[in-house]
Order: C-alpha cells, then sequence, then structure tokens
C-alpha cells in the first residue's frame, strides 16, 4: 500500500550545475543542462497546460529591487536607470518589482516576459534562471568577486552585461547597452519592436 505526503514547499537546488571553481568536464554541456533546469521548474509551476516555452515573451524592462538586502552597501536600487527607462520606453513596459511580493510561480512569470532584467547579484538574482532564450540580464556587483559567475557565464541562453560600482556612474554608458541589448533582443523577437502592452496598446 502506498503513502503520499503532500508538501506545500519544495527547495530545489541546481547541485553540480553551479559548483564554484569548476574545472575540467564538469562545465561541458552546462547551458542546454541549464536550460533543461529551467523549463523543468517552469512546466511544474505553470503547468502543462500552459505550455510557457511556446509563448512569445511580453518584452517588459525588468529591475528586481534588493528589498531587505542582507548587503544594503553593496546594492543599488537602480533609481537613475528606471527614470531613464521609463520616460525612453514608457512607463507600461518598464516593471520595478520587489520579488519578494510576488509568488514563484509571478516572479518566473514576470522574468520569463522580460526582454532585459537588472538585478543585484547574489541570491535575489536567482530568478534569472527564467530568462527566455536571447533576453539579456544586467547584473550589479559591488564586492570582491561577482557572486553566481559560474551561473551567469555559462547559462548560454541569456546574455549578461556585469556593471560595477565605478561603471554605474556613467548612467550614458549603461543606457548606451541597454538600448544596444534591446536591438539584439529584437531581432529574435521581432513581434516587441512596435511595443503594445499585454492587454493594451501603449505607444
Amino acid at each position: 500500500n502506498a503513502e503520499y505526503i503532500l508538501l506545500p514547499s519544495v527547495l530545489v537546488g541546481s547541485g553540480r550545475l553551479n559548483f564554484y571553481g569548476c574545472e575540467g568536464d564538469c562545465s561541458i554541456g552546462r547551458g542546454p543542462q541549464w536550460y533543461r533546469f529551467r523549463n523543468y521548474l517552469l512546466h511544474n509551476l505553470m503547468g502543462t497546460s500552459s505550455c510557457p516555452q511556446q509563448q512569445q515573451p511580453v518584452g517588459f524592462i525588468t529591475f528586481s529591487l534588493p528589498v531587505n538586502s542582507g548587503r544594503p552597501k553593496q546594492v543599488t536600487w537602480f533609481e537613475s536607470e528606471i527614470e531613464w527607462a521609463q520616460q525612453h520606453y514608457g512607463m507600461d513596459r518598464v516593471q520595478v518589482v520587489n520579488m519578494a511580493n510576488l509568488t514563484m510561480r509571478d516572479q518566473a512569470d514576470l522574468v520569463r516576459n522580460s526582454a532585459l532584467f537588472f538585478t543585484n547579484q547574489g541570491g535575489g538574482g536567482v530568478v534569472s534562471l527564467f530568462l527566455s532564450r536571447h533576453a539579456s540580464a544586467f547584473v550589479y556587483w559591488n564586492e570582491d568577486r561577482r557572486f553566481d559567475q559560474n551561473f551567469y557565464e555559462s547559462a548560454g541562453y541569456f546574455r549578461t552585461t556585469w556593471i560595477s560600482r565605478e561603471e554605474r556612474v556613467h548612467l550614458n554608458r549603461t543606457t548606451a547597452l541597454m538600448e544596444m541589448e534591446m536591438e539584439r533582443v529584437e531581432q529574435y523577437w521581432p513581434h516587441i519592436r512596435a511595443w503594445k502592452g499585454p492587454s493594451k496598446g501603449n505607444g
């Protein structure tokens, strides 16, 4: 007689995929493995009926805020970048969120629909895993090393731009990178060139 236990929460780890300081054959084929892991999580979060991998991403520009960060002096709130993006791309297109206020499903859904995703390095950036193919992540770092560099550099299905504390003061540089990355995303997601929100038109 089989017995079943209902677990309200399940923690899934990346195991050997994210082994820090990986050398040798552990890095071979890591990109496709990360993408399969992403799709596995999406399949379980969204259910089989939604088929998120086959849906066209909306094309949001998302800023994940470091609310209640354990490293308050080592994070940025992207104030200048958010203001520029809202003026340049429109208020509806720019999503500014505290991921802690969203369910895991909503976090995954927002990130997979993001063309550009801004986050601080560390644990808060783990949702970058849900980015869609050809999306772009901007990761702010301000310490001795880049956290999770192995993940960002080996995922392969999205691009990563690292922004250091010294580089962030040059807003023109960051905004130029944003425009360049948006153009690169649009090459693969041509449907987002004439932006229309998910439910209503917005020029």
